[in-house]
């Protein structure tokens, strides 16, 4: 018997993608206690001409995508107030997910560097 606790923000959706995803969220970290598991990337969804970026989080109850995105400030910066776009959308309209990484090199064992 598992001693596991059943996952609390499950991805709605299917194929390899959304079973990457759902990994992904199942390794990162919560940004406040209480909150889903949240990571930054990028998001190509099916139809659009190109990827929006923020914090991808799951909906605890849909199990819909959600990406929270800075808006550029309007007007200057008001200190402390930042404007956020919140997305909602199907796991299954994704078409791509990229994530940064950082990575060492070193020139010897990279071609391009000299």
């Amino acid at each position: 018997m598992s001693t596991e606790s059943p996952r609390k923000y499950v991805i709605a959706g299917s194929g390899p993608l959304v079973s990457l995803m759902q990994r992904m969220f199942d390794r990162a970290e919560s940004p406040l206690a209480g909150q889903a598991p949240a990571f930054e990337c990028f998001v190509l969804l099916r139809g659009m001409g190109s990827a929006i970026h923020g914090a991808l989080s799951i909906t605890e109850e849909e199990g819909l995508l959600r990406m929270l995105s800075p808006l550029p400030p309007q007007n200057g910066v008001k200190r402390g107030i930042v404007e956020m776009a919140e997305q909602f959308f199907a796991a299954d309209d994704v078409e791509l997910i990229s994530v940064k990484r950082q990575v060492q090199t070193f020139p010897s064992d990279v071609g391009l560097i000299k």
